[in-house]
């Protein structure tokens, strides 16, 4: 059961996962904020052209969010920005996780990183059909 389909949302700097629930109605879904990539050679702090690792904050981590040492490839050890599950119907459950005591804020640097959280959301659901054996039509 913790076989997660994994993508990268293009144009944002988010990467999305899904893995069937307890049953095959609904899945689970997480979404993670990339701050950095890791490449063969370095550490990028802007999308690269080519492919690259997605480096995205630790669990519990207080360092800085730049900081190499607070960053992690490993989803598993990764906080997520948000949590949820889409069932077969497409009706999304979900909750957003900033922070470790979950009472932070959104905060958006301009129109395109509020946009970019759409785009996010969409992405969900388009794993999400991906893993799901079934799902209705109209979405």
């Amino acid at each position: 059961m913790n076989n997660w389909k994994i993508q990268q949302v293009h144009g944002t700097d988010y990467v999305v996962r899904a893995r069937l629930g307890g049953n095959d109605c609904y899945c689970d879904v997480e979404a993670f904020t990339v701050f950095a990539w890791q490449t063969a050679d370095d550490i990028l702090y802007v999308m690269p052209d080519k492919w690259a690792v997605p480096l995205v904050p630790k669990k519990g981590a207080t360092g800085p969010e730049l900081d190499p040492a607070s960053l992690t490839s490993n989803l598993d050890a990764g906080h997520p920005f948000f949590i949820g599950s889409i069932k077969f119907d497409g009706c999304l459950n979900g909750q957003f996780s900033q922070g470790e005591q979950g009472d932070e804020a959104l905060h958006f640097c301009g129109r395109a990183d509020a946009v970019a959280l759409g785009v996010l959301m969409g992405a969900l659901f388009d794993v999400a059909r991906e893993v799901l054996p079934s799902v209705l039509p109209e979405w």
